[in-house]
């Protein structure tokens, strides 16, 4: 049996019988009832399942009062040989938080303080421009828009199926990200940074018109019933298969390789290092901002269009393209509707900025 779920709380031994000597799992039940129903569906579902499966086995029997700074710390330190440094600080964040509540309603008092264990940045793997290029021209309709959309834009997986024809402004060349879908339900965007509008290059405004053919409601990527697309169809069917048409390897056996050492096995990898060594719907992100680097965007800029910068949603929302905003989208639809448009792509090549950033190449971003 498990030490930690057949421990007696000291609470208990010294009859304090206030809140302090609540088991964890009790306050745990509480806290997803009273807090965590607030949270975006995707923070919900990721911190149940931290609670479910990490925490519950762990504290679930102990006090509240008994979760100590030395007790977290093991535990965290237990979880380095199994989680990625990045799956472990997202733990802690759960804890933190829960513990913020804990303190509130006068469970315990004092704060937690550990040491987590040093994230290792890993060189997302993410598509280069020739293949990006591809894919319009292997695609047509929905799907080929889709991609066009996510290479050029950079949007998030989950605001692209959220997208809607009334999002776009083809007048102004412009698009509006207000809201994302996670697990089949429509919620705001993952930060408030990503509450923003993004200037459009000609090339895919006019093929975005071409594609609603008048149509001014209803998801822009949507079925039959008029239902928004999902995630795993995209993924699973529409790119899975596109990459298998073109040929552009999925998974990267080499590079994997490298992000685990001599010391582990490709199977010991953990899920963010197969991730990074893998091509997905959120790789054209990774690709959208190393573009903009080779391309001498300013960096202002470009956190502005992923949606890593600050800033308020009414600026957003009231935004009036400048010249210098114009620009970088002209670029990029350049870039990537090259094989489309039948321009030089020799010459083109010739004009682009080489990366600034060390380490970060057409193939590559450090993008988090």
């Amino acid at each position: 049996m498990d030490k930690a779920n057949s421990y007696q709380p000291q609470a208990m031994k010294m009859q304090q019988m206030g809140r302090a000597a609540v088991p964890f799992a009790v306050f745990a039940a509480r806290w997803q009832e009273e807090v965590l129903i607030h949270k975006k569906a995707s923070t919900k579902a990721t911190m149940e399942g931290h609670i479910k499966n990490l925490l519950i086995p762990a504290f679930g029997k102990l006090a509240v009062g008994d979760v100590d700074s030395e007790r977290v710390q093991s535990f965290l330190n237990r979880l380095a040989g199994r989680l990625s440094p990045k799956t472990i600080s997202n733990v802690w964040t759960t804890i933190r938080v829960m513990w913020n509540s804990a303190v509130a309603w006068k469970y315990v008092t004092g704060e937690l303080r550990v040491e987590l264990p040093r994230a290792r940045k890993l060189r997302m793997r993410c598509y280069s421009v020739e293949e990006v290029r591809r894919m319009p021209a292997a695609t047509k309709g929905a799907e080929r828009m889709f991609f066009w959309l996510a290479a050029e834009t950079g949007m998030r997986a989950g605001e692209l199926i959220a997208f809607r024809a009334s999002d776009v402004n083809l007048e102004n060349l412009s698009v509006e990200v207000s809201k994302a879908i996670w697990g089949g339900e429509e919620d705001s965007p993952k930060t408030e940074a990503g509450f923003r509008c993004i200037s459009l290059s000609a090339r895919l405004g006019a093929a975005l018109k071409e594609y609603l053919a008048g149509r001014a409601d209803g998801y822009l990527f949507q079925g039959q019933t008029g239902k928004h697309r999902d995630s795993s169809d995209v993924l699973g069917r529409r790119l899975n298969g596109l990459l298998e048409r073109l040929e552009i390897p999925k998974y990267d056996p080499k590079l994997l390789a490298k992000f685990v050492g001599k010391e582990r096995s490709i199977e010991q990898a953990t899920r963010s290092e197969k991730r990074a060594a893998s091509l997905g719907l959120h790789s054209f992100r990774h690709t959208n901002v190393t573009a903009m680097d080779s391309l001498g965007i300013p960096q202002q800029i470009r956190k502005q269009r992923i949606g890593h910068s600050a800033g308020s949603v009414t600026e957003l929302y009231t935004h009036t393209f400048t010249e210098d905003e114009r620009a970088p989208a002209e670029k990029l639809g350049e870039l990537f509707g090259h094989r489309l448009a039948g321009s030089s792509w020799v010459g083109f090549c010739a004009q682009m900025r080489p990366n600034r950033k060390e380490g970060v190449a057409p193939g590559g971003s450090d993008l988090n």
